[in-house]
C-alpha cells in the first residue's frame, strides 16, 4: 500500500501544480489582452530592445506601471509598477533586454534622482547616483531623452530639458556633464547612436555631434533639426527632420544636406515641422516620418509618411489628430506614440502565434498576483506531498 500512497500523492501534487499554474496563466492573459490597444493610454516613454523585437512601454494614470511586448505588440503584460516619479523616458541595455534604465519628470530637490535601474525587466526599480541639479525654485529638470550606444553598452547618456546633456557610467556611478558651461542650458530632445559609436544629440543649439566629452555642432542644415535618424549600416547616412522645413538626406555624415520632401506637400510659404523620423532596422531603405504644419504659433498635427526608396519618395500612411512625438518600426510596423496614446501603422500584426510553451514562458516574467499564485500553489502541493494526510482513506496509509 505503501507505494500505492506516494502514487496519490504525487499525482495530487501533478493536479495542484498544473491548476496553480493554468490560474496564474490565466491571471496574466486576462492582463495582457486588456491592454492589447494602448491607443488611448497615457504613455510616458516607449523603448525597444535590439534585436529581439521586446517592446517595452511605461503607462500612466489609471493603469500606470511598466508593461512588456513580445509579440511585436500584440499584446501586453504588466510586469512592474511604475516608480513613484513619472518615467518621460526609457532605454534597454543592447546586450541585455532585462536592463532598463528610466529617465523622469517633477524631481524636486528632496527627491533628486533623475536616473533610475531595473536589472529584472521593470518589476523593480533603484536609484542610481546620477543627481541633475536643481534651479533656484528648487525643481530638478525633466529628463527628456536617454540612449544607449551598442559600441558602449555600460554608458548611458542623458538630455534634459534645460540643463544639458551628461553621460553615466554605470560600472563606476560617476557622470559628466558633456559640453560643460557652453551646453549648460541647451534642451535635448533626442539622442542617437550610430552603428560606429558615433553619438548625436538633437538639441536647441542644433544638431551635436559627441566625440568623447568634446562636441561638434553640425551647422550645414539650412534650419535647426528636431528629429534624427542614421542608417544602421552606413553610419555617414544621416536623415534630419527639421523646424518649417521638412527632411533633409546627408550622405557624408553631415557635411553637405539634400532636400526630401518629394510626397510630403510641402512647397514655400508651408512651414512642415517633421518632429520624428525613423529607419526600419530590417530594411535601411524604409524610412518613416511624421509631420506637422505651423499654423501660427501653433504646430497642427498633419500625419505619417512612409518611404521604400531612401526618402526619395513618401506615401502618406495615416492622417493623426495628435502631434507624434515618437516613431519606431517593429516587424514592418510603425508605432507612433502621440498624447493619446501608442498606436501601429503599416503591415498589420500577425495572427497570434500563442503557443503552450510561450506561455509558460511568460511565467518567467511574472507579476505580482502571478508570483503570489504559484508560491501558494508549490507550499500547497508541497504539503500534500510530505504531510501526513489523515483524511486520505485509511487502506492508504496502512503499512505507511
Amino acid at each position: 500500500m505503501r507505494k500505492l500512497n506516494l502514487l496519490l500523492r504525487i499525482g495530487l501534487f501533478a493536479l495542484i501544480l498544473c491548476l496553480g499554474t493554468g490560474a496564474a496563466l490565466v491571471v496574466g492573459e486576462t492582463r495582457s489582452l486588456a491592454l492589447a490597444d494602448l491607443s488611448e493610454a497615457s504613455i510616458g516613454a516607449v523603448s525597444e530592445s535590439t534585436g529581439e523585437g521586446t517592446l517595452y512601454t511605461a503607462l500612466s494614470g489609471e493603469q500606470q506601471g511598466i508593461y512588456r511586448s513580445d509579440d511585436n505588440g500584440y499584446s501586453w503584460q504588466r510586469v512592474g509598477s511604475a516608480p513613484a516619479a513619472d518615467i518621460s523616458a526609457l532605454a534597454v541595455n543592447p546586450l541585455r533586454s532585462s536592463l532598463l534604465y528610466a529617465g523622469t519628470t517633477g524631481q524636486t530637490g528632496d527627491t533628486n534622482r533623475g536616473l533610475l535601474v531595473s536589472d529584472n525587466g521593470g518589476r523593480s526599480w533603484s536609484y542610481t547616483k546620477f543627481a541633475l541639479p536643481v534651479d533656484n525654485s528648487g525643481q530638478a529638470p525633466d529628463v527628456s531623452a536617454l540612449t544607449i550606444s551598442p559600441t558602449q553598452p555600460g554608458v548611458v547618456y542623458i538630455g534634459t530639458e534645460g540643463q544639458g546633456l551628461y553621460r553615466y557610467y554605470s560600472q563606476t556611478g560617476q557622470f559628466e556633464k558633456i559640453g560643460g558651461d557652453s551646453l549648460a542650458q541647451i534642451y535635448v530632445k533626442e539622442i542617437v547612436s550610430a552603428p560606429d559609436g558615433q553619438v548625436y544629440a538633437v538639441a536647441t543649439d542644433g544638431l551635436l555631434k559627441i566625440d568623447g566629452s568634446r562636441f561638434q555642432k553640425i551647422d550645414n542644415l539650412p534650419v535647426n533639426a528636431i528629429s534624427l535618424a542614421v542608417d544602421p549600416t552606413n553610419p555617414k547616412t544621416l536623415y534630419a527632420g527639421t523646424v518649417g522645413y521638412g527632411a533633409y538626406r546627408s550622405d557624408d555624415g553631415g557635411q553637405t544636406w539634400t532636400s526630401m520632401n518629394e510626397g510630403l506637400g510641402w512647397q514655400p510659404g508651408i512651414l512642415l515641422w517633421v518632429p520624428s523620423i525613423t529607419i526600419d532596422p530590417a530594411d535601411p531603405a524604409h524610412l518613416a516620418l511624421a509631420t506637422g504644419i505651423g499654423v501660427g504659433s501653433e504646430i497642427v498635427s498633419d500625419g505619417i509618411f512612409e518611404s521604400f526608396d531612401s526618402g526619395q519618395s513618401w506615401t502618406k500612411v495615416a492622417q493623426t489628430d495628435s502631434l507624434v512625438e515618437q516613431l519606431s518600426f517593429n516587424d514592418g510596423g510603425i508605432y507612433a506614440t502621440t498624447a493619446q496614446g501608442l498606436t501601429r501603422y503599416g503591415d498589420p500584426l500577425p495572427a497570434s502565434t500563442t503557443t503552450v510553451w510561450s506561455r509558460l514562458a511568460s511565467l518567467t516574467h511574472p507579476t505580482g498576483v502571478q508570483a503570489l499564485i504559484m508560491l501558494l500553489t508549490l507550499l500547497f502541493a508541497g504539503w500534500i506531498l510530505i504531510a501526513r494526510l489523515t483524511w486520505m482513506p485509511a487502506w492508504t496509509h496502512k503499512n505507511a
